[in-house]
């Protein structure tokens, strides 16, 4: 019995070739228009998520860094603290040996006294000094009296000539006594003035042999983490040499290079959002501090010289002080580093970057 080829189990007919290109062609171009499509969403997406906001990666973490120097040279008898300890405000970190400086204390003590007692001398001289001239004005006041009377009896000849004459003779050697008493008045009060000169500078030089005393504990000046330690006991240190640094972390904040471009809508006080590539997951709430008064260029060691003739204009960086926000915890202290690269989103307050019907169109 033969089929016919024609029944229901006969094979389907292939099209036509240029049916099959129509067809082909028209799947393309919709698999096209979806492409187009989609990727335009994205785009108008991102455009729309970017336009109120700006956005850098071109940020860094910053904070206070102490860096602690000796004021004093000496060897070091101890050192108090690891790297990465954490240290408070006051905290000896570094002893060096005191006895140098004591024995600088200890003369400046004997100095001290010596300029003192010089002082109390001087002091005494000058009350001898007074009371030996009001001695002598009182017997040259006695003198004048005996003069005048004997000048007196004199001139009605009830005494003789050499009473007359001792009586002005002995004025005379009073008076000059006067003169000199005055004098050594003046002396004392000299030698008083260069004892109390002695003595204060006696007293500054003990203060400063006490300070230097003090300067052989160093302590840390704020609060932070020891880092980068170059100190070990028994080094000789020299002043203003680096021993160590104390990183605070409790005072974090971002610098964050815009793009001059970006700024036009930038104030002090816009909230902005902090991302670090270690945890990007995590945004730290943060707001603008301050914009700097130039550009990065302008305050590097060689700014760039425009005046040469082969000038091409580059969009200059303007650093951004971004300050974090207090978190609530230790978080913040305990994730973010110093140099550490951030992103940072400065949010415009629905200021758009984009001219305002397209924006509009977006939103």
């Amino acid at each position: 019995m033969q089929l016919n080829p024609e029944g229901p189990e006969a094979e389907p007919k292939p099209l036509p070739a240029k049916e099959r290109q129509n067809r082909n062609s028209a799947r393309r171009r919709v698999v096209f228009l979806i492409v187009l499509v989609a990727a335009a969403s994205v785009v108008a997406w991102r455009v729309w998520e970017t336009s109120g906001r700006v956005v850098t990666d071109d940020a860094y973490v910053h904070c206070t860094i102490y860096t602690i120097s000796p004021r004093v040279a000496g060897t070091v008898i101890d050192v108090l603290v690891e790297d990465n300890q954490e240290v408070e405000p006051g905290e000896l970190l570094v002893r060096l040996d005191p006895e140098p400086p004591s024995l600088q204390v200890r003369m400046a003590r004997a100095a001290l006294e010596a300029a003192r007692t010089q002082y109390q001398g001087a002091e005494v001289g000058l009350r001898a000094a007074q009371a030996e001239d009001a001695l002598v004005e009182a017997k040259l006041a006695q003198a004048k009296t005996d003069l005048d009377r004997a000048a007196r009896l004199f001139e009605r000849k009830a005494i003789a000539e050499d009473r007359y004459d001792q009586a002005v003779t002995q004025h005379r050697v009073l008076s000059a006594q006067k003169g000199v008493s005055a004098a050594q008045i003046e002396v004392a009060k000299a030698k008083l003035e260069s004892s109390r000169a002695a003595l204060e500078n006696a007293e500054a030089q003990l203060a400063h042999a006490e300070l230097m005393l003090s300067y052989t504990e160093i302590r840390s000046p704020g609060r932070g983490y020891v880092s980068r330690k170059e100190v070990e006991k028994g080094k000789v240190v020299q002043p203003g040499v680096p021993l160590m640094t104390v990183v605070d972390l409790k005072d974090l904040w971002v610098e964050a290079n815009f793009k001059e471009t970006q700024l036009e809508h930038v104030r002090p006080g816009l909230k902005a959002d902090v991302r670090v590539d270690t945890f990007s997951k995590r945004a730290f709430p943060a707001h603008v501090d301050s914009i700097e008064a130039g550009t990065g260029a302008a305050f590097s060691l060689f700014p760039p010289e425009n005046a040469t003739g082969n000038w091409v204009k580059v969009v200059q960086r303007i650093p951004v002080k971004v300050v974090l926000d207090d978190p609530g915890d230790d978080q913040a202290e305990a994730v973010l580093r110093v140099g550490m690269s951030t992103e940072v989103t400065i949010h415009l307050e629905g200021r758009p970057l984009l001219p305002w019907p397209l924006s509009r169109w977006l939103r």
